[in-house]
């Protein structure tokens, strides 16, 4: 059972009755709309006022009553009290208005069915159908337009239940804003003539939009076709211009493997400026080795110098013949000395010389040399680069046309 409360019985005359028109208690006479069991009208001051089963009277587990039930039965109520309705008035793009029934029965039969409710509206039927859980059949639509009737189903099933009890007010509010769509439409009277003209207007409406549409997309389409035969004829362009990028690539590729075979002549060359440094380096410490030697021989020359200037000094007394020797001695050995100061001049100018020289010259060589190579390794490798970049992005834009070529194909 729901924890929604009763509200609506049936009175022993099998008319159902609210709970506001019955006396309190067992002596309101009144029967489940479900299971058919006794019922008590319960009053108090807590609950809302409500219909429960007499418990030693009736099972109440086999009853299977739902507040649905009185969803359906409040809905038609309201109906056949207010006399009016919310109704579409086309199926396409259907607008809402109100109506007024000069007569609306509940229940009575009509043909081989009993609809819901049956509004009068300047002598015309409106057969209305509430939908909570259960919807029309296929069947019952067919059969209501093979007898060309009016018939209205208004949908209930999204109506939320506020409090304790199904309520009027709230049944109202729903019905007010609910959905409903034509079940069947009567080839004759207002309401087929409103539907009908609504349609006809809005199908005529609906032909302008089209026409509107149509010549937009017609311009669209033009303008579409112009795009593609511009981006086919870019393309084209960017193909040429894609294949050039290639052959240079392809240009700068064997300039790369040349100069990959270039660079062992470049080693060996660099190897062979160290082994000059190195075989430089070594004459000058061989000149170094040879002047210190120079060096210490001219100071053992001077001590012996000294010394035989003492043995002349001695012997200048001894002989004449010792004289002129010393004297010859004296005159080669100043020779000697003058001969020593210019050897000395001269190795020293020249060391100087040549160790700059030397290395003026393997330095400018090697500097020269290696900017040459590496301004030309970073020419190739900018202008490598650079075509890689245009040749990648030549290519994405030649596949983004392509695909674009056969979408619009």
């Amino acid at each position: 059972m729901s924890n929604i409360l009763m509200t609506r019985a049936f009175d022993a005359q099998s008319n159902i009755i609210n709970i506001s028109d019955v006396v309190s208690g067992k002596a309101c006479s009144c029967f489940c709309l479900d299971c058919g069991g006794s019922l008590s009208a319960k009053k108090g001051k807590i609950l809302s006022h409500h219909f429960a089963h007499i418990s030693e009277l009736t099972n109440e587990t086999i009853c299977n009553w739902q507040p649905e039930t009185e969803i359906h039965i409040i809905a038609k109520e309201i109906i056949a009290r207010d006399k009016y309705l919310y109704i579409p008035i086309g199926t396409i793009n259907p607008k809402t208005i109100k109506i007024v029934f000069d007569e609306v029965l509940s229940e009575q039969r009509d043909g081989n069915r009993i609809p819901d409710i049956i509004g009068f509206i300047a002598g015309e039927a409106i057969n209305i159908e509430i939908a909570v859980t259960h919807f029309c059949d296929h069947m019952k639509i067919t059969e209501m337009k093979r007898m060309n009737k009016n018939c209205l189903e208004i949908d209930l099933s999204g109506f939320h239940i506020l409090g304790d009890t199904v309520t009027t007010e709230n049944v109202r509010n729903e019905l007010n804003t609910a959905s409903s769509k034509w079940l069947s439409i009567s080839p004759f009277g207002d309401i087929s003539n409103r539907v009908h003209n609504h349609n006809r207007l809005e199908m005529q409406n609906l032909h302008k939009d089209f026409l509107l549409e149509k010549k937009k997309h017609q311009a669209d389409i033009e303008d579409m076709k112009y795009k593609i035969s511009k981006k086919i004829e870019r393309n084209k362009a960017l193909k040429r211009e894609s294949e050039k990028l290639i052959s240079e690539t392809e240009i700068a590729r064997n300039y790369l493997i040349k100069l990959k075979y270039d660079v062992p002549e470049l080693e060996n060359f660099i190897a062979q400026s160290k082994e000059l440094i190195n075989q430089l380096n070594d004459f000058k410490r061989e000149k170094e080795e040879q002047i210190r030697w120079y060096a210490n021989s001219k100071s053992t020359l001077a001590e012996e110098r000294k010394i035989n200037e003492t043995k002349i000094a001695e012997l200048l007394n001894v002989s004449e013949k010792q004289k002129k020797k010393e004297e010859l001695l004296a005159k080669k050995d100043s020779e000697l000395e003058f001969k020593s100061k210019k050897l000395d001049i001269s190795m020293k100018k020249l060391d100087l010389v040549i160790e700059e020289r030397s290395k003026e010259i393997a330095e400018h060589q090697f500097i020269a040399l290696c900017k040459s190579k590496e301004n030309e390794i970073k020419e190739i490798d900018t202008r490598v680069a650079k075509a890689k970049k245009e040749f990648l992005e030549v290519k994405r834009r030649l596949g983004s046309f392509v695909k674009m070529g056969h979408i619009a194909t």
